[in-house]
């Protein structure tokens, strides 16, 4: 099912070397979308900062750095899908802002209050490659070895009304494809 939201996000960042000790701590907007395919993709972009007390978010949020995640397994608990994080561009991927490559992880989960998003990417500041609406863009994949001006980033996020939403209206009530009841 397709949807794009805004999302009410703490986000905390660690060191590449300490992923556990929290360094820094801020409150953001988030636009996820999913877009579905012969690879379901889920796309989640920073979109502003915020105080995290608004019931709406605002009316002009622009996604500007985007990350990429691709669907690799449907739970045991109804309401959760697990995406893997892409190093690269996946082909045919259309999006606005900037493509921020990552190693790691969200989950997308449903609960009683809405969508929620939750997740761990580890990030290489040098990576981040501008990609103009998606097509044309070429990706440095991130070594195995990590960039020292990297970090881990830590997201949770919770669904936020949003006028320019595009949400089914059951989405909340109805569990995921394949979930087990």
């Amino acid at each position: 099912m397709s949807f794009r939201i805004a999302m009410q996000a703490r986000r905390t960042v660690s060191s590449l070397c300490r992923p556990h000790e929290t360094i820094d701590q801020s409150y953001d907007y988030l636009i996820a979308q999913r877009q579905h395919g012969r690879d379901e993709q889920l796309f989640v972009s920073e979109a502003g900062p915020c105080a995290a007390s608004e019931a709406q978010a605002p009316d002009d949020l622009q996604p500007r750095h985007v990350m990429i995640g691709t669907l690799v397994s449907r739970g045991p608990a109804a309401g959760a899908e697990t995406f893997l994080l892409n190093r690269h561009i996946p082909q045919a991927a259309r999006f606005h802002g900037m493509f921020l490559p990552a190693d790691g992880f969200l989950r997308l989960t449903r609960s009683s209050v809405g969508l929620m998003v939750f997740g761990a990417a580890r990030l290489s500041w040098a990576a981040r490659t501008d990609n103009g609406f998606g097509s044309q863009a070429i990706a440095r994949a991130l070594s195995d070895v990590p960039n020292p001006v990297g970090c881990v980033l830590h997201i949770d996020a919770a669904y936020i009304p949003w006028s320019r939403e595009s949400l089914p209206h059951d989405l909340v009530h109805q569990p995921f494809e394949g979930d087990y009841q």
